[in-house]
């Protein structure tokens, strides 16, 4: 793994050498930069409750004071604070600092020649949800990164350091997502299947966008979303991102060979292990894409046709029709080239109106949709019948492939013997005509008809007549 590094300069002198005088010079001459001072100290001139202590100068630089013996701790915390450059100014001509710079060297904080180590930055897209509090802490096992978080529009701040992340930015972009996705989007009446509302979709560029900025900011060499395969969150994600920044990497965890949690039962566990508390346990561990146009809940008893949604259980923004008062709400609005700027008799700005109209349509149960019951119950698989399993895996050449489909191969699944069939692909290959054409050989196959066997029959006709001609010798 690449490292970046950051210049560490050690000034030494007795008291009264004009150490501080210089430092201070050195912070007018370089306003713009952030430059990281840390003053060492023996222990006596130290306070008993502060072994380090920090302060943000105006300029944006960082003062750190501490005892000798805390000079490791100091120049972690300045490592993790990325300062352009660093200062440490001795007290005396100290030995042993000298010798902790030097043995810092071997615990990787520091280089000969006098550099601070950064390992490489991922920026993960934080909700504080279950999937992205697991990933913080994978992401630093599996690739060694330092983990920036990035939440929009909420406070988990908390959560997000406890669970390992090194720095955590909420940004707020309601007013941007409200004027410049949602406006669009209604105005558009951009609905899939014209029942399907866009809450999660319309906000993923936006969040993408945001992603980028602090990526390029924070000099992060990846960015990490944690959507699954369920949706299409992924290919929202990483087109936005690829878009704006081809150069940076994607992480992908659910993508990932060594992502082995497969249930949200094991990444309460994975956390668990790891010293994180959870505010939420398996029975309540729903899980929930939210921004201010909408939720979305999945898991739990959703996931199971044959339940009844537990809507006491669930829901966040509302209630029930059964718990909403008995008596009506009139709600009046005006509108101005399609945009709304009032709610009864109200001026507001779109995200305070939008955030108006969730309270009142929550405090009256409007706005619960439920997916099955919107697209019928004939639109819910209770039960599929696998006729084939593929199995895709990258062209080996060494590899020996039967390409013809002579072989029977079957794969048992409870107890079932299924049709299986190991694919070889490389990229350029059109995976969805590969596939219909294994689909299709194994419906002819089920009507009587082989292909990879008539071939065969026809070659060895046309051989066994050659060789009668007197033809095979030279055929």
């Amino acid at each position: 793994m690449t490292q970046a590094l950051i210049p560490l300069y050690c000034l030494t002198g007795f008291v009264g050498s004009g150490k501080t005088t210089v430092l201070l010079s050195i912070l007018k001459q370089y306003p713009q930069k952030k430059i990281g001072v840390i003053f060492t100290e023996p222990a006596a001139y130290i306070k008993e409750s502060d072994d380090i202590s920090i302060e943000c100068l105006e300029s944006g630089s960082l003062k750190c004071t501490c005892e000798e013996e805390a000079l490791p701790q100091a120049l972690t915390y300045m490592r993790q604070c990325q300062p352009e450059m660093v200062f440490v100014e001795i007290s005396g001509l100290s030995d042993q600092v000298f010798e902790q710079l030097y043995l810092l060297n071997i615990n990787t904080h520091l280089q000969i020649g006098g550099y601070l180590i950064m390992k490489e930055k991922v920026v993960l897209a934080y909700s504080g949800g279950l999937d992205t509090t697991a990933i913080i802490p994978w992401l630093k096992e599996t690739f060694d990164y330092d983990v920036v978080c990035c939440c929009i529009d909420c406070g988990l701040e908390e959560r997000a350091k406890m669970s390992g992340a090194s720095k955590l930015y909420i940004e707020d972009i309601v007013d941007d997502f409200c004027d410049n996705y949602i406006v669009p989007c209604v105005q558009a009446h951009a609905v899939y299947e014209d029942k399907y509302l866009l809450g999660t979709s319309m906000a993923r560029p936006a969040i993408a966008k945001k992603l980028v900025e602090i990526a390029r900011k924070e000099g992060a060499v990846a960015i990490c979303h944690g959507a699954t395969g369920k949706g299409n969150d992924q290919i929202r994600f990483e087109l936005g991102i690829k878009a704006l920044a081809p150069d940076i990497k994607v992480i992908a965890p659910w993508r990932q060979d060594n992502w082995k949690m497969d249930s949200r039962e094991a990444e309460i566990e994975y956390c668990k292990a790891h010293g994180i508390d959870l505010p939420f346990g398996t029975d309540s561990s729903y899980s929930r894409d939210r921004n201010l146009w909408h939720i979305s809940h999945e898991g739990l008893e959703l996931e199971d046709p044959s339940q009844e949604p537990n809507y006491d259980h669930l829901l966040v923004l509302s209630v029930t029709p059964e718990h909403a008062p008995d008596e009506g709400e009139y709600v009046t609005m005006t509108f101005e080239k399609g945009v709304p700027t009032s709610v009864n008799g109200k001026k507001m700005k779109v995200a305070d109106i939008i955030r108006e109209l969730n309270r009142l349509g929550g405090k009256h149960g409007i706005g619960i949709i439920d997916i099955r019951a919107m697209y019928g119950v004939g639109s819910v698989i209770l039960s599929k019948s696998i006729d084939m399993v593929i199995h895709m895996e990258k062209w080996d050449s060494t590899k020996e492939y039967d390409r013809l489909g002579l072989t029977e191969e079957t794969v048992s699944i409870l107890g079932v013997k299924v049709p299986y069939q190991v694919m070889p692909v490389k990229p350029g290959r059109n995976l969805a005509i590969i596939i219909e054409v294994a689909a299709r050989n194994l419906s002819l196959k089920r009507m009587g008809y082989s292909a990879a066997h008539e071939l065969d029959r026809r070659l060895n006709e046309m051989i066994a007549q050659n060789s009668s001609n007197g033809d095979g010798a030279d055929s």
